[in-house]
């Protein structure tokens, strides 16, 4: 129930972060605002730790997201997703939320502390137990890379551009 509520917590967070900057910045060519939603409204603060399989919440979280990017740049509401992300010119918001778990089990597997490394080698192994083995055996799958790769590996992030078009 925690995730559920965090991550409409922060749909609405965005939600109302992109409302403001499209009010507040209505004179500015939609090239520098879409630019400023990206840097501005897309920190997601803990996202690294939700359940990419808590489909139901991700979904209309990633819907929002899309919603207020057509609104943007004025697309109809038919527009298809990946035009939406051609326009926007940046991954799936969705394989952005995969990209930070990614990036955080990357992070937490070079770390310097012995006890962080044991702790997520101890999450993933519990694959069916833990959100954060769910999630990397979820993008071991999504993107064809082996569990082992992904814990052992440091991403570039056009690693995850050319994993988003390998699976499209």
């Amino acid at each position: 129930m925690a995730d559920e509520n965090d991550i409409a917590g922060r749909k609405s967070q965005l939600i109302g972060q992109i409302n403001g900057l499209i009010c507040n910045c209505s004179k500015v060519d939609p090239m520098t605002r879409n630019r400023l939603i990206q840097v501005c409204c897309t920190s997601f603060y803990g996202c690294q730790i939700w359940d990419l399989c808590n489909t139901k919440w991700i979904k209309d979280f990633c819907i929002a997201w899309r919603k207020y990017v057509r609104r943007l740049w004025s697309l109809p509401a038919n527009t298809t997703s990946d035009a939406v992300y051609l326009v926007a010119d940046v991954i799936p918001i969705f394989d952005e939320l995969c990209k930070r778990v990614l990036s955080f089990v990357s992070s937490c597997c070079h770390s310097d502390s012995a006890l962080v490394r044991f702790v997520l080698k101890h999450r993933i192994d519990a694959r069916v137990n833990s959100p954060l083995g769910r999630n990397v055996t979820f993008c071991s799958l999504r993107y064809g890379v082996s569990v082992h790769d992904l814990c052992s590996l440091q991403f570039p992030s056009s690693f995850y551009t050319h994993l988003y078009f390998a699976i499209t």
